[in-house]
């Protein structure tokens, strides 16, 4: 078989292979640093394979060995060092030593194994490291020095010769010191001082001779003192350890000659009488250290550097060994007594010269080395033994302490900033001079599901943490098993209230509430010393109080009040009592440094709420309009917590208000009297409590109740030459005013402004001279810079159905703000619909200022009541309210009114028309989840509104989405329904109202009519003669149906002869169908009133009326009316109606 041709490189290659780049480079170190004893080559039973054995000297002599074969290379390694992740680097250093300097040198394997090839030979030369010597003459003296004593004696066992060269000439023939001198070289891997003993003539190359042969031949020439030089340097060579210093004091005693490098009469040394002085420095910078990185620590790196123009590691012979320092310096040793901790510091300086110069092909002329941690800490005794060779210079004092602690512990820490509500927790090991952050000095490991903790910052071993100044430097032993285990408890438990990385901050009074509260009592009883950095986390718990004195002047619609706030006996600034509400402060501070806490937080929170409302003075005075004081009326009252003194004015005020009449009844007219119900003239009262003080109102009574009749009452009451008062109302009720105005008030003058644009116009200019102008939003908005020109002012200035103004930004809002008027009503049976920003936008017109700003009132209730259901912010709000709006319904206030029955009439899609629906219920949702997905929720209502509406179409009569007018072909459930139910009321001789959203379902209704002969009246947006529909439907005996457009006819109609209702198809706002069923269940009403909603199973019809009780809550609490919150539907809510 043919063996594959080998190279020293291509070996190389292999063994890099076969481990990491790390371990390479290390066991390439060792082999550099010669630490691979002398290599023994043995027979292993195979033709082409060798074994390879040598001791390699790391903290210990470790036997390593391996089998070379031609065919397979490295095989078979083994090592007694505990290393077990495969080869190690004593495996590295001993291929490399085998493979650079043995194998090849005989062109392959030894051919006998039992005897040393030439190759091991010729590595057995110590002079194989001088620097100095012609390397490729030397070999060839060698070579030829091998192959005579060969044929001289072919049978000598030249294996057993110990490390140094084979020579020529005889023994014995002359004395000791006259035949042979000492040589002295630099190691050329590890740069220490080298000897060997020779023989050879002046000038020539030589090679070292083994000491126990020299022993051997010239026992009889040797005295005392070379026979000990020589015992101590074959003893060294045996174990592996000669001191350069002793061989040095040796050889002094010895007399013998001395070179460097080679036998030259130049290269002759001689010891010093006179050693020259070397300069030398220790001095310390900071920078971050490994072991001081845990607890954000500086550790200081000492250094020890010598001085002056030195040169570099070529030109200076400089050597260290246990007790010397040796210099050679023009041929001349020099010697100085040193110690082992100074020499060892030396040694490594030295040795990191050669290392740069190896390693890095760098060569540096600043001979200095950093202190370790032993040295550091030994520093005061580096000192002294430095000073006494070295003419040194160093930064530390005179009186330099070397401070050791001992009383290592762990601690909590803490910074608690009360008034910021911050709170930081950090546990820490405390070393006396300074503390660690356990949190960052260890960590978690999971490996395998199984979790250990580990320290992060100690990758050298470091045994110390260490400081250092020029007066002291401070020292202590790592406890790191104390570190991991109060890291592993602590970050173990979540009760303790630490991360998994052992952090704890906590920002804002709730995050530090909470702490407090759930972790703190653990911790505390975790058994660990605390320490404060600032406040103390021990607190009190008292009530908030306050001494309030309230005047209210009605004269200049002024109210004023001052006050002193209290923590329970300790007296609280206002700005820390807003911190703390405002979520910046966990705890109140007094003025000597206690914590307090309050425990009627509520109280205080809905206190300073309302001081939002007022505008701050000097001092702690503060002043608003008179319509904050039941504000402030209703929060001092219902508590307490205050210590108040009113003036009179102000009892008085909250007396009417609460009362919602001023003290004296209003005196009624006695032909009005006669007419109006209690609850109307409550009404009345109430317009004249407004009316003392200059307030606005919101008469938002339920529909059918007579808002008209009290607004026109007011306006006869109240009339004033010159200045009218003007209605806004929708187009629809224009002269719904003016009939109820001739009815009940004939001598008031009333103006409907409507027509053409100039026939309005005129009207405007003589408005004057009339009692009550009415007009319509639509015209308003077209006529503002009229009014504004003529300048008009008006007494009242009354909307009528202002949910028309909910919306601030529309134009028939901006409109009715415009007019200047005294006293200004809002009229609605429907105040909310979509959102409670309606609230505000409405009060903006009734009393501008009174809610604030939007962006106010949207951050103190709109978004907690609307985003997070904040039943206090909901209380607060009605609160503040609750007197300016009055609001009576039908139940409470009506109990001679017929009961009001209602009734949900379910029906079951039919196959066909089942099929469609899911048809488009499964198409729509996948276009409504893609949209989504792509545009986002928010910017997708357009397409959602058109897939609802599609599925509620379908709902109604599959002829309304497919545009059909040949709706016969199609079922329809629900028109089956509705036809059964318009039988019955046929049957019972009574009237029914029909609404609904779609007037194409009407038109089909219709035309079921006719097909029936069923006499019915039809009101659509397009109708225009609408009152006499409305009349012709009450009068007429024959007309039992009225179809009706729910946005058409869903206000402003009196339709009492029917006691019938049918929704035929459930709106979103159920406030507008309450609207719809108030036509027939009002005032006149004389029986019980049925109301059906027609609602097909299993469809988002179901879907929407649970929406809708669900969301009733908020809309109740408020004003007693349900609403559409389709506006306010979360997606996920949007989701639930199609699934």
């Amino acid at each position: 078989m043919d063996v594959p041709y080998r190279t020293k490189e291509s070996i190389r290659g292999e063994i890099r292979k076969l481990v990491d780049p790390g371990v390479y480079a290390r066991g390439f170190n060792y082999y550099r640093d010669g630490l691979v004893g002398e290599i023994e080559l043995y027979t292993v039973g195979k033709p082409d394979s060798v074994g390879v054995r040598a001791k390699v000297f790391g903290t210990k002599a470790y036997s390593t060995s391996f089998t070379f074969s031609e065919q397979d290379g490295i095989l078979n390694v083994r090592c007694s060092c505990p290393y077990e992740w495969g080869y190690c680097k004593h495996a590295v250093a001993l291929g490399l030593k085998y493979s650079s300097e043995l194998y090849g040198r005989q062109g392959g394997l030894a051919s006998d194994h039992s005897e040393p090839a030439e190759g091991v030979l010729m590595r057995k030369s110590g002079l194989l490291d001088s620097t100095d010597l012609d390397m490729d003459m030397f070999f060839v003296d060698v070579l030829k020095s091998i192959k005579t004593k060969r044929e001289e004696d072919p049978k000598k066992e030249y294996e057993t010769a110990p490390v140094g060269n084979f020579f020529t000439g005889t023994y014995g023939s002359s004395r000791f010191e006259e035949k042979y001198s000492l040589v002295l070289s630099r190691g050329y891997h590890t740069g220490d001082l080298r000897f060997e003993i020779t023989d050879g003539k002046a000038n020539a190359y030589h090679y070292g001779i083994p000491y126990s042969e020299i022993l051997r031949k010239e026992e009889g020439n040797l005295n005392e003192d070379q026979k000990e030089l020589l015992e101590y340097l074959d003893g060294g060579r045996r174990k592996g350890a000669i001191d350069a210093g002793t061989v040095l004091e040796l050889t002094k005693k010895a007399s013998i000659g001395m070179y460097w490098g080679r036998k030259a009469k130049s290269n002759a040394l001689r010891f010093s009488e006179m050693r020259p002085e070397i300069k030398a420095k220790i001095f310390f910078k900071q920078s971050m250290s490994g072991a001081q990185q845990g607890g954000d620590l500086f550790a200081d790196n000492v250094t020890l550097a010598l001085e002056g123009n030195l040169g570099d590691e070529r030109s200076v012979k400089m050597f260290s060994s246990d007790n010397w320092l040796i210099t050679i310096e023009d041929n001349q040793i020099n010697m100085y007594p040193s110690t082992p901790l100074l020499s060892g510091i030396l040694a490594r300086m030295f040795m990191g010269m050669y290392e740069d110069r190896m390693q890095k092909g760098v060569r540096r002329s600043r001979w200095s080395t950093r202190l370790g941690e032993e040295e550091i800490i030994n520093c005061k005794e580096l000192i002294r033994d430095a000073g006494a060779i070295f003419a040194l210079e160093h930064e530390f004092s005179k009186d330099l302490t070397m401070h050791k602690w001992e009383n290592v512990k762990p601690v909590i820490v803490v910074d608690f900033d009360a008034q910021e509500a911050k709170l930081k927790v950090v546990a820490m090991m405390d070393y006396g001079f300074e503390k660690v952050d356990i949190g960052t000095a260890c960590f978690r490991s999971v490996k395998n599901e199984r979790t250990s903790f580990q320290r992060r910052f100690n990758p050298s071993g470091e045994k110390y943490l260490i400081r250092i100044s020029k007066e002291v430097i401070d020292y202590a032993l790592i406890d790191a098993k104390t570190e991991l285990e109060m890291f592993g408890k602590l970050c173990s438990d979540n009760r303790f209230g630490f991360s998994k990385t052992l952090t704890c901050k906590k920002q804002g009074s709730r995050q530090v509430t909470s702490y407090l509260e759930n972790n703190w009592p653990f911790l505390k009883k975790a058994g660990y010393p605390i320490e404060f950095v600032r406040d103390e986390i021990e607190c009190a718990t008292e009530n908030f109080k306050a001494d309030i004195n309230v005047d209210f002047n009605t004269e200049n619609d002024l109210l004023a009040f001052d006050f002193e706030c209290y923590c329970g006996e300790d007296k609280i600034g206002l700005e820390d009592l807003r911190k703390y509400v405002e979520g910046e402060g966990a705890f109140l501070k007094t003025g000597d440094g206690r914590l307090l806490k309050v425990a009627n937080r509520e109280e205080l929170e809905k206190f300073i709420h309302m001081l939002e409302s007022f505008h701050k003075k000097e001092g702690q005075r503060f002043e608003g309009k008179a319509y904050h004081a039941p504000e402030l009326g209703n929060v001092i009252a219902e508590s307490n917590y205050y210590n108040t003194r009113v003036s009179e004015g102000f009892r008085s005020f909250m007396h009417e208000a609460q009362e919602g009449k001023p003290v004296e009844n209003v005196k009624i007219p006695e032909k009005m009297g006669a007419v109006l119900r209690q609850y109307q003239k409550e009404g009345i009262n109430w317009f004249y409590f407004l009316r003392k003080y200059r307030f606005g109102g919101i008469l938002a009574d339920d529909m059918g109740l007579g808002k008209t009749l009290q607004a026109l009452l007011l306006i006869d009451m109240n009339r004033e030459a010159g200045k009218p008062t003007i209605v806004v109302c929708p187009k629809t009720l224009l002269f719904n005013w003016q009939d109820e105005a001739t009815k009940f008030f004939p001598k008031l003058k009333t103006l409907v402004v409507d027509g053409a644009p100039r026939e309005r116009e005129g009207k405007i200019k003589h408005a004057a001279e009339y009692d009550l102008v009415v007009t319509s939003f639509s015209a308003l908005k077209k006529d503002a810079d009229i009014y504004a020109a003529v300048a008009l002012k008006f007494n009242y200035c009354i909307v009528d159905e202002a949910q028309y103004i909910k919306n601030q930004g529309t134009l028939s809002a901006k409109a009715v703000k415009k007019i200047d008027a005294d006293y200004r009503i809002a009229m609605t049976g429907t105040p909310l619909e979509n959102s409670i920003s309606e609230i505000w936008s409405i009060f903006d017109f009734v009393m501008p200022g009174f809610l604030g700003n939007y962006s106010s009132f949207k951050a103190r209730f709109e978004n907690p009541i609307m985003k997070q259901s904040d039943a206090e912010a909901l209380a607060d709000l009605r609160g503040k309210i609750s007197c300016f709006m009055l609001r009576r319904s039908k139940s409470a206030v009506l109990k001679e009114l017929p009961p009001k029955v209602e009734q949900i009439a379910h029906c079951q899609l039919g196959d066909h028309q089942n099929i469609l629906y899911q048809e488009i219920l499964a198409n729509t949702k996948k276009e409504i989840f893609d949209t989504v997905k792509e545009k986002g929720f928010a910017k997708s209502q357009i397409h959602i509104l058109a897939a609802l509406m599609k599925l509620r179409q379908v709902c109604n009569h599959p002829a309304l989405l497919l545009k059909d007018v040949n709706y016969r072909k199609y079922e329809s459930a629900k028109l089956d329904l509705f036809m059964e139910l318009v039988d019955e009321v046929m049957a019972s001789n009574r009237k029914v109202l029909v609404f609904s959203q779609f007037t194409s379902m009407l038109d089909i209704l219709a035309k079921e009519m006719k097909a029936k002969k069923i006499e019915f009246n039809y009101l659509s947006g397009k109708t225009h003669n609408r009152k006499e529909l409305v009349d012709d439907f009450n009068i007429n005996p024959d007309k039992k149906v009225f179809l009706i457009s729910l946005k058409a006819g869903g206000t402003g109609l009196n339709l009492v002869s029917a006691d019938n209702v049918i929704i035929f198809d459930p709106w979103w706002n159920p406030s507008v169908e309450n609207q719809a069923i108030d036509r027939a269940h009002r005032i006149g009403q004389k029986n019980s009133v049925n109301v059906y909603k027609l609602v097909t199973k299993g469809t988002i019809e179901e879907k929407i009326l649970k929406l809708q009780e669900k969301k009733k809550f908020l809309f109740d609490n408020l004003v007693d009316e349900s609403n559409d919150l389709f506006k306010k539907l979360t997606w996920d809510e949007v989701r639930e109606l199609f699934d």
